[in-house]
């Protein structure tokens, strides 16, 4: 079964305190997305009709390793479909130096819509409430 799927995705660099307009810190890390996350649409959310937004906040170590920290989803069948692609993105964070930086706090969110969906469902999903997604056995 071939699946049409839209999964609209951005990055917000810095957590929250950039995004209530913040000026970012000149000393901050320079940051490049090499490969962005590219989640696949989860078979059994897309058997049910399901649509549904992510957060996943992360972090990059070393210049390039990158490790979530935290991820919320307004439905469960999309937590393992987000954070994997999270881990499988390429990164880099430099310091102003050339070293390779760390960065904390950056969030990927997701929006999980198939083609079928009624206009007005990402305006719906956005008052749900997303819950914890466990981190523990996802790669």
């Amino acid at each position: 079964m071939r699946i049409w799927a839209l999964v609209c995705l951005s990055v917000v660099w810095g957590g929250a305190a950039m995004g209530q307009g913040e000026v970012q810190d000149e000393n901050m890390p320079e940051h490049v997305v090499i490969e962005p996350p590219r989640p696949s649409y989860p078979e059994d959310a897309a058997d049910w009709g399901l649509a549904g937004l992510c957060n996943v906040r992360f972090s990059v170590e070393n210049g390039t390793e990158v490790s979530v920290d935290s991820a919320y989803c307004t439905a469960p069948a999309f937590c393992q479909a987000a954070i994997s692609s999270v881990m499988r993105s390429k990164m880099q964070v430099t310091n102003k130096d050339g070293t390779p930086g760390r960065r904390a706090d950056i969030v990927y969110p997701f929006v999980f819509t198939l083609d079928r969906m009624p206009q007005g469902t990402e305006n719906f999903l956005r008052t749900l409430s997303p819950k914890t997604c466990p981190l523990g056995a996802i790669s």
